[in-house]
């Protein structure tokens, strides 16, 4: 049965959620562009490799894209020095490729521009310049090997807490706040709630060193396969991911220069969470325990908030649907009464009478 206090106004949280927001444009949406483009790394290139160069972008370009609108001149004492700049399959990464093996020990000079039709001067230069510099190595490359790889896997486990997950008791009436268009998940004022489900799952770590002299390490990107497939992708040495299922995960190094691939060895997590991993049941009960005066009880959701007067009792002691309380029109509350149509008077004779086990 449900037996609870009749506030008869809704919860603050949900009417300053309802409340209208004037929210800040987002700067730049929609627009695309190169805002800078420099090496990655402050290391030498070595005499057989090539300049790999990180692109700032905004609006999501792809390489190809940043490479259509970038253009480079190298030079060595002045002379220019023959060369492509290149696109990768990696995001916001390039390549500049010399004609020929690049002179040991000498210092170049990059000079180039960066050119963005949509460019406002705000969101973008419509026309940047571009200029800096990089010295060649003594040495080739060391040969490519696989990344050294390292695998740290930490549990969690999360409640699921939604409106078609929770369970309340004393007056809670759960919201989805909502600002700006985005919404903050369910939340209430008073009363007391918990969630029906939770999530456990696993935050992985997954390092792949390159395993060589900076130099050499600056032509080479790290691939993270996850169950066989690619993840990701790029100059970074960390990877960060989240799964709910037992999962391998391997680190390929990869050769900008060559294309040549170093596999990894494949390290698994999560068989020992097996049983924990996923979304299971719980049981709110357990949860509020003896916290609620109330029956615990769930509401029918409108305008992404609970109806209080649409609620049901939950649980084994849960009355049922034909022989719940209707709430009276004229009450202005709207909220169901206890049992004997004594509503809020009711509650004194029952002596704030609690759920039952």
């Amino acid at each position: 049965m449900i037996v609870r206090v009749c506030l008869g106004v809704v919860p603050a949280v949900l009417l300053l959620a309802r409340e209208a927001r004037a929210c800040e444009p987002v700067v730049c949406q929609g627009v695309v562009g190169v805002l800078d483009v420099a090496p990655v790394a402050s290391a030498a290139v070595p005499v057989d490799g090539v300049l790999v160069l990180k692109a700032e972008t905004l609006g999501g370009l792809g390489p190809g894209e940043v490479s259509e609108r970038v253009t480079l001149a190298v030079t060595l004492d002045g002379a220019a020095v023959a060369g492509a700049l290149l696109a990768t399959e990696y995001a916001d990464l390039l390549i500049w490729r010399p004609a020929a093996p690049l002179q040991a020990g000498a210092s170049y000079a990059v000079a180039g521009t960066v050119v963005n039709p949509e460019g406002d001067g705000y969101c973008g230069e419509a026309m940047l310049p571009l200029a800096f510099g990089f010295t060649a190595a003594a040495e080739p490359t060391a040969a490519l090997g696989p990344a050294t790889t390292t695998v740290m896997a930490t549990y969690f486990d999360d409640p699921v807490v939604t409106l078609t997950t929770l369970v309340c008791c004393d007056d809670a009436y759960p919201g989805d706040q909502t600002m700006c268009g985005v919404s903050y998940g369910a939340t209430w004022d008073d009363g007391r709630c918990a969630a029906t489900q939770t999530r456990g799952y696993l935050k992985v770590q997954v390092t792949g060193k390159p395993g060589a002299d900076a130099s050499s390490a600056s032509q080479w990107v790290r691939v993270l396969r996850q169950d066989g497939d690619v993840v990701a992708g790029g100059v970074a040495t960390t990877f960060q991911r989240e799964v709910e299922v037992p999962t391998c995960f391997r680190v390929d190094q990869v050769s900008l220069a060559s294309g040549a691939v170093a596999e990894g060895e494949e390290q698994c997590v999560g068989a020992a969470d097996r049983e924990r991993l996923g979304v299971r049941a719980l049981d709110p009960a357990l949860t509020l325990g003896d916290l609620c005066i109330s029956d615990l009880y769930t509401c029918e959701i409108e305008d992404s908030r609970w109806d209080l007067t649409r609620c049901k009792s939950w649980g084994a002691d849960a009355m049922p649907p034909e022989m719940q309380p209707v709430p009276e029109a004229s009450s202005g509350c709207g909220c169901r009464e206890a049992p004997g149509g004594a509503g809020l008077a009711g509650l004194v004779v029952l002596g704030w009478r609690r759920r039952r086990r």
